[in-house]
């Protein structure tokens, strides 16, 4: 009767630790996995940044075949140009490439998309916008950086 109850016991103990260690293992996997995703978009090149990001859209603004290679080459100029002057420091001549080879994309953006399909990619670079509004200052950056100036961040796939 007593070892019956020393076993049930050391049994519901074993019990109890075998959940212990499976939640906090499923919480590392899954803190592993996102960080996994940050690296991989990290060290991509920008070749299969611009594949990335094209698929992407591809499903978001029902983009066809043509409009998908057209986008993905435009992709690849703008990441290439960034990656460029990403280590020019926060000077407002880099603030000016910047903005100069987000006008250039936006522009071939617009030749590419139809109307509607712009309409939704403004919709969308708006809100996206905005959300940055609301997060800066709320410690929800990438570390170092407290606010990024105009930031179309090719370096995670969370960007429309």
């Amino acid at each position: 009767m007593k070892t019956q109850k020393i076993t049930s016991n050391i049994i519901g103990k074993i019990a109890v630790l075998s959940l212990l260690f499976f939640f906090i293992g499923m919480t590392t996997t899954f803190a592993q996995s996102e960080r996994g995703k940050q690296m991989r978009n990290k060290n991509a090149t920008p070749a299969e940044k611009a594949e990335r990001k094209s698929q992407k859209w591809k499903t978001e603004f029902s983009l066809n075949d043509t409009q998908t290679a057209q986008l993905k080459t435009a992709l690849l100029t703008r990441i290439t140009a960034t990656d460029a002057i990403k280590n020019e420091g926060k000077s407002p001549e880099k603030r000016a490439k910047r903005k100069a080879i987000m006008t250039e994309f936006d522009t071939q953006i617009k030749r590419i998309f139809t109307a509607e399909q712009y309409a939704a990619y403004q919709k969308k670079k708006e809100e996206k916008k905005e959300k940055m509004k609301e997060n800066r200052g709320k410690g929800k950056g990438k570390g170092k950086h407290k606010h990024h100036d105009n930031d179309d961040n090719d370096d995670d796939d969370d960007d429309f």
